[in-house]
């Protein structure tokens, strides 16, 4: 039905030297500060047109942004529904039938109503927010991160999720099969997903994803506990390492918790981690396989990061908390 995808991890062109030079702005032209929050940033992996998309929260509602590069504002897109995010993920979908061939963002956000205290993973298209399907019930959700299987054809998204399932823990999968053609909801978004809790006492945070050498996926998780941080690998609910687990906050070196926002990884440099705080930590690529402690990351532009962070597959985008309502790139930092 679709051309198969190219590639089946993100590219790493990262120098880890950088970090210092914020090298491009782009701005959310409703910001109200004081008032909103920059909940994520998506930067669509095997993207030929490089989009960049942002989410949005304000006290009434929420708003999609969108970005090209060279723009330095973002277009935005207002639900007309009320609901709370937690996270967000772009996907570039090509989809092929009959000789023609469509192009669109497939959105994945963690999104929980109010009227009927249920999380659930929201999925609607860029060019079209308002038709919206739900799948994946939670009690929360709490982080999404898009994973890629070789072979999947180019209309086929994949994602690991984290959240809540009643009172466990959960980790899980969920593959999304894109229609591009038709405009019915349960048409258009065509899912299956494996979720499953695991019993341990703890909040889960945040997920991205790294890659074996043969190209494998596998999920590094952030959560806490009342006092702890806590980081981890993992193939499933039952298949997890613990890479770092401590009461010490890696970024101020205080005993409290480092609440992880976002985080992001980068082949074979590590993952970089923000929280609602100003600053950035990272975990090296040598500490992925058996453990290691996170430091610190003292790069000028890195070091004004907070909230949401994400990788382009050259660069590190974040939130610049020296200026909220605005994100900022730059070059990947090394990670001590």
């Amino acid at each position: 039905m679709s051309a198969l995808l190219s590639g089946c991890s993100p590219s790493n062109s990262g120098t880890g030297n950088g970090g210092n030079t914020v090298l491009s702005t782009i701005t959310d032209p409703k910001w109200s500060a004081g008032n909103d929050i920059m909940i994520a940033i998506s930067a669509p992996q095997n993207d030929s047109d490089h989009a960049i998309f942002a989410l949005a929260q304000f006290a009434s509602n929420a708003r999609l942004l969108q970005a090209k590069p060279g723009d330095s504002t973002f277009s935005t897109s207002d639900f007309t529904s009320f609901e709370r995010f937690e996270d967000m993920v772009a996907f570039r979908i090509d989809d092929t039938q009959g000789g023609v061939t469509k192009t669109d963002y497939l959105i994945a956000a963690c999104a929980y109503n109010a009227s009927s205290s249920s999380a659930t993973i929201r999925l609607f298209l860029a060019s079209d927010p308002e038709t919206t399907r739900t799948t994946t019930s939670l009690w929360q959700c709490n982080g999404l991160s898009p994973r890629f299987d070789s072979g999947d054809d180019s209309n086929v998204a994949r994602l690991y999720l984290v959240g809540r399932n009643n009172t466990s823990p959960a980790i899980g999968n969920s593959k999304i099969t894109v229609d591009l053609f038709t405009t019915s909801a349960s048409s258009r978004f065509v899912t299956s997903s494996n979720v499953a809790g695991f019993n341990q006492s703890r909040a889960m945070k945040s997920v991205t994803t790294a890659y074996e050498e043969n190209g494998d996926p596998f999920a590094i998780l952030a959560s806490t506990t009342n006092t702890n941080t806590i980081i981890e690998r993992a193939t499933g609910a039952s298949a997890r390492t613990t890479l770092f687990d401590s009461a010490t906050n890696p970024l101020t070196g205080a005993q409290s918790i480092f609440s992880v926002a976002a985080m992001t990884r980068v082949e074979g440099q590590g993952v970089y981690l923000v929280s609602g705080d100003q600053g950035m930590i990272g975990l090296a690529e040598s500490a992925l396989s058996s453990g290691g402690t996170p430091t610190k990351i003292s790069a000028a532009a890195a070091s004004r990061c907070a909230d949401a962070l994400d990788y382009d597959g050259d660069n590190l985008w974040c939130h610049d908390a020296t200026s909220e309502g605005r994100i900022i790139s730059f070059s990947p930092p090394a990670i001590p």
